[in-house]
């Protein structure tokens, strides 16, 4: 992704992480949605603390789901990135 935001993605403070295992979520207590994911996208949402840049959380990914690519994991991170700061979960720091 060409256009990714600079800095560190950082979840929604108040953001609930729901550990249902076969269907993780997220509840956004501001809007009352809730998002639905699977492990990766809970990971990568776990991750996003704002301590960490995306080619950390790429890193931590492909070590705990072996078998993906790193190029792959790059893509589908960032993607699920760009998505869940389009539907407000996360920011992103200051460089």
């Amino acid at each position: 992704m060409a256009d990714r935001p600079q800095g560190k993605p950082k979840r929604l403070e108040m953001l609930i992480i729901n550990d249902e295992a076969d269907a993780p979520s997220f509840l956004n207590p501001m809007s009352g949605q809730i998002f639905v994911t699977n492990r990766v996208g809970k990971k990568i949402m776990e991750l996003a603390d704002g301590s960490l840049g995306v080619d950390a959380i790429v890193d931590e990914v492909t070590r705990e789901f072996k078998g993906v690519a790193r190029d792959t994991a790059v893509r589908d991170t960032e993607t699920f990135l760009a998505t869940s700061m389009d539907k407000g979960l996360i920011t992103w720091t200051d460089p």
